[in-house]
């Protein structure tokens, strides 16, 4: 189509959490734009997904799946995406 473009693009970084691959984390940065009470700072959102890939071999609890992606991902806040992530682009942007 003549009127399709790229309208957005941020970084984003993805690894495995577990040796087959099966559990995959991903963590994108996007701005926000001018006007959120910062001056002249752009600010940001952080996205943090955790996902399971593969074939469902039984589904008799989803609960107890999405209570481990919930716990990885809280993990993953917590001990990556905030310290290396968000610390760091908040010291050089708003310090």
């Amino acid at each position: 189509c003549d009127e399709e473009r790229v309208v957005e693009m941020q970084p984003m970084l993805a690894w495995s959490l577990d040796h087959s691959a099966n559990l995959q984390a991903q963590v994108e940065v996007r701005p926000r734009g001018k006007g959120r009470g910062l001056g002249n700072v752009e600010s940001c959102s952080v996205y943090s997904t955790v996902k399971r890939t593969g074939p469902v071999e039984r589904f008799e609890d989803p609960g107890v799946l999405v209570h481990e992606l919930a716990g990885r991902v809280e993990a993953l806040a917590s001990d990556r995406v905030i310290p290396e992530i968000v610390m760091p682009l908040r010291a050089r942007f708003l310090i």
